[in-house]
């Protein structure tokens, strides 16, 4: 019997890090009997990946967008490039790993007699935007987490066909592979902070919903009462007015000294090694990558209590929570951890073991093979 052949679909690139889940898709399935091909808009760097990966990568520019007028005449043609790869490379079956690319997986699946999967990887800032996406047509969703899983069934119910499944699957990472890309260099000694000085990490692409301005009260509020603490942003903005309205607001507030903004960083493995706890303020999420990130390297998280985060951090065990957009609740969650070494141990490794063992690739990717064999398997049986 021939290898199942799958074409996943994303509007993002390819990272080959450890965390990065579609990295860790084609790296495990392209060695354990499946044929791995991948669409996305940008070009990659073949020369990087495994052989077997080499020729199934494809460049699809009109996956870059899924809506607004430009994408009205691209929307054909970005179909027919697809159902040219299906039909040319002999896929069994097409993964859209984003929410924006289910509709081009859907049309493509539908046209080619193929089943396929849709992924949703955050909550939706607009519930509406999953209906939009067609998140409902297809029959199996996969979401990073319980809580989100939820609200896509209550936000889809009347519009989802009485056979449709949604499945909640984390987000793996190679824990062993990541902490060794964190083994070199001391960052605070790069960034000249003191061995001894309170350490708060913050990695993320900053949008408004991801709030840095709530964050730089929170450190307003922790820096009052430990005077050395030193927050780390890591992670470049998306717009530049924002980018410039959160620096000069952070200045406004006297805290050029102690909230560092440093980019985008092509190696944030190694802040984790150099921080105390990690602090995640945004109100909807799906699993963040940087929770697993974090617990790697047996720290502690302070996350806003919102969907996908209550699914990883369990409140006073492996991190603390705190309400959305209470600011004054985060810092008092962030104090209690900056102020108690054992604790932060405890809950660090709380976090570790749990990273270990509920996100190992093996566990999340084994799970996902039994999706694929049950999708194939439903399929050949309607055939």
């Amino acid at each position: 019997m021939p290898a199942t052949h799958i074409l996943y679909i994303s509007n993002q690139g390819l990272s080959l890090d450890g965390s990065d889940q579609m990295g860790l898709y084609l790296r495990r399935f392209s060695r354990d009997g499946y044929r791995c091909d991948l669409a996305c808009p940008r070009d990659l760097q073949k020369s990087a990946l495994p052989a077997a990966l080499q020729s199934g990568l494809h460049r699809v520019p009109g996956l870059a967008k899924a809506f607004g007028w430009r994408t009205i005449f691209s929307r054909v043609r970005t179909v027919r490039a697809l159902l040219q790869i299906v039909r040319t490379r002999g896929i069994h079956l097409v993964h859209s790993f984003n929410t924006r690319t289910t509709p081009y997986a859907l049309a493509v699946a539908r046209q080619a007699g193929i089943p396929a999967i849709a992924q949703v990887r955050n909550a939706a800032g607009n519930p509406r935007h999953f209906v939009r996406c067609r998140i409902h047509r297809a029959h199996v969703v996969l979401t990073p987490a319980p809580s989100l899983r939820r609200q896509i069934l209550e936000l889809t119910e009347a519009h989802a066909p009485a056979d449709r499944e949604v499945l909640a699957l984390p987000n793996a990472i190679d824990a062993g592979e990541y902490r060794r890309q964190g083994g070199a260099g001391d960052i605070r000694v790069e960034l000249g902070i003191e061995p001894d000085a309170p350490v708060v990490g913050v990695v993320s692409r900053f949008t408004p919903h991801k709030h840095p301005l709530q964050i730089l009260e929170v450190a307003r509020l922790t820096a009052a009462v430990l005077p050395r603490v030193r927050f780390l942003f890591v992670g470049g903005f998306k717009d530049s007015l924002f980018e410039r309205a959160v620096l000069a607001r952070r200045d406004e507030l006297g805290l050029g000294g102690s909230c560092r903004f440093l980019g985008h960083r092509s190696d944030p493995a190694r802040f984790y090694r150099g921080i105390d706890v990690l602090l995640h303020a945004s109100e909807r999420e799906g699993h963040p990558k940087v929770f697993n990130e974090a617990m790697v390297f047996s720290r502690p998280i302070v996350a806003a209590r919102a969907i996908g985060s209550i699914d990883v951090v369990e409140d006073g065990v492996n991190g603390l929570l705190a309400e959305p957009a209470d600011a004054p609740g985060m810092a008092a969650a962030l104090l209690k951890l900056l102020q108690s070494a054992d604790l932060r141990r405890q809950m660090g490794e709380a976090g570790r073991r749990r990273v270990e063992t509920l996100y190992s690739p093996e566990r999340v990717l084994g799970a996902l093979a039994g999706v694929y064999g049950s999708v194939l398997g439903q399929s050949r049986a309607a055939g």
